[in-house]
């Protein structure tokens, strides 16, 4: 078995020492007449006891290791016997000690071995007596460890976790497999040095880790070394890694990672209860990456995968649903205009080809995947677009920065570039839709349908045209931002 880094999750860890420290008791619960005296502090108030059998039980509020007891008294106390029990829960006792015919003032009794949150106290008089104060000592404790942390009997579904600790301890055992990291946490709440846990509904064949922290009755907490081991026989195939490396309009590639060589068997379709086998791959991998084809813009499919392992053990997904993203068949074309100023040194703004090309690369990130305008105040702003082509444009989605853009813009259309037919115009980015970028910058997509056949689209703000802001706390620029321009086809 390997050591490795402490995987186990966030524990607030305590530290409180006490070096024969008195306790704070938190509440009592006695027979006493006035008994809350006996826990003020002051040794000028009292309570009465009587000839016969007393009780009082002290609540500490957690855990504390006990090394004595002292009771306070103006007189000479003459008890036949005194019992003390300790719990944790209140449910369960245990007698701590008991001492017959005790005489004096105080009279202090040494614990040993005693740790509890609940002590009850059994005083046995011979008379009525008058108590001022019962006290509480914990001695200091050493730091605690945590030690011979090792796994045995491992199984194919079970394992044996063992350890030690200096002090007695609850402790917290958390495990989970090496690669997926699939956690459980066990809670021991018994205070022992010497612990055991069986592990079980453990996976064949399969690397896990293990660790434990211990919480000593000081509320002070430990951690141990992480250990890793491997359960017994052949394991059934797992899925490690599932990622949906690009989707298009037409195709879907998706990359997976198994724990052993496996062949994959792809079933696709446009709902959950109607899937066709679409890919099957007979050499066996570790991990692979496919592509489905002939999908369809802007369409809801689902797809499973179904992996076999070399025994002919199989393992598969649930029907994952991906939408391919519309045709857009502006990407990566030519465009020039006014929305390509970047500031250059000596702070002079001057045209750059690279920011209109962020027009049409996909990218509507502010940083990186926004265009910006001159002065919208000062002249007419454009951008256009050579598709390259007459093709068809059913409608186009317009990203504009959500901090400033157009609230009265047009577009128009052209074949040879030179004669220009307007298609929509009075257009208001305001009526578009508030998003978020990847990267979580504020954005408004404006839909605007078309309809039309073209090779040329330009984006037209004449000087002056208002502008808008989705924020309270800024005024629309004086330049526009604009993300990107996305000319739809529709395919179906």
């Amino acid at each position: 078995m390997k050591k490795m880094g402490f995987l186990l999750v966030a524990l607030t860890c305590f530290f409180f020492t006490q070096t024969f420290a008195k306790i704070s008791v938190n509440n009592i619960i006695t027979d006493f007449s006035d008994g809350n005296n006996l826990i003020d502090g002051d040794l000028s108030t009292l309570a009465s006891g009587k000839s016969g059998i007393n009780n009082a039980t002290l609540q500490f509020g957690r855990v504390m290791y006990l090394e004595r007891i002292v009771f306070h008294s103006p007189d000479t106390l003459d008890f036949e016997k005194v019992e003390i029990f300790g719990s944790e829960d209140f449910v369960q006792w245990k007698k701590i000690v008991e001492k017959k015919n005790l005489r004096g003032s105080p009279i202090e009794i040494p614990l040993t071995d005693a740790n509890a949150s609940f002590m009850r106290v059994v005083i046995v008089s011979k008379g009525d007596f008058k108590l001022s104060q019962i006290e509480c000592f914990a001695p200091e404790l050493p730091k605690n460890e945590i030690y011979n942390l090792r796994v045995r009997n491992i199984g194919e579904n079970t394992a044996t976790i063992e350890w030690r600790t200096k002090l007695k301890s609850i402790s917290y055992l958390e495990y989970a497999t090496k690669v997926k990291g699939e956690k459980r946490q066990l809670v021991q709440t018994a205070y022992k040095t010497e612990h055991s846990t069986e592990l079980s509904g453990l996976k064949k064949g399969t690397d896990y880790i293990v660790g434990v922290v211990s919480e000593a009755p000081d509320g002070s907490r430990v951690k141990s070394e992480v250990l890793e081991f491997r359960t017994r026989g052949i394991p059934y195939p797992d899925i490690w890694a599932l990622e949906a490396k690009e989707i298009s309009p037409f195709t879907a590639s998706i990359f997976y990672r198994a724990n052993v060589p496996v062949r994959h068997q792809v079933l696709l379709g446009r709902s959950e209860d109607a899937l066709e086998k679409v890919i099957e791959e007979a050499s066996l991998k570790e991990e692979n990456t496919f592509e489905i084809k002939g999908l369809q813009p802007e369409t809801e499919y689902y797809y499973r995968l179904d992996l076999t392992d070399r025994f002919g053990n199989v393992v598969m997904t649930p029907p994952i649903r991906f939408r391919t993203p519309p045709y857009n068949i502006a990407l990566g074309k030519r465009v020039w205009g006014t929305f390509g100023f970047t500031p250059a040194r000596g702070g002079v703004l001057e045209a750059g080809e690279e920011n209109l090309a962020k027009l049409v690369d996909g990218n509507v990130n502010y940083f990186g995947g926004t265009a910006v305008s001159q002065n919208a105040d000062n002249a007419d702003q454009y951008a256009v677009i050579d598709l390259g082509e007459i093709s068809p444009v059913d409608r186009l989605e317009i990203i504009w920065w959500g901090l400033s853009y157009s609230r009265n813009y047009r577009i128009d259309l052209s074949n040879d570039g030179e004669n220009w037919t307007t298609v929509s115009q009075r257009l208001n980015a305001d009526r578009g839709e508030a998003m978020r970028s990847p990267a979580g910058d504020l954005i408004v997509r404006h839909t605007v349908p078309v309809g039309k056949s073209a090779r040329f689209v330009r984006l037209f703000v004449r000087a002056k045209a208002p502008r808008g802001t989705r924020s309270e706390l800024w005024e629309p620029m004086s330049q526009l931002y604009l993300s990107e321009i996305a000319v739809i086809r529709d395919m179906k």
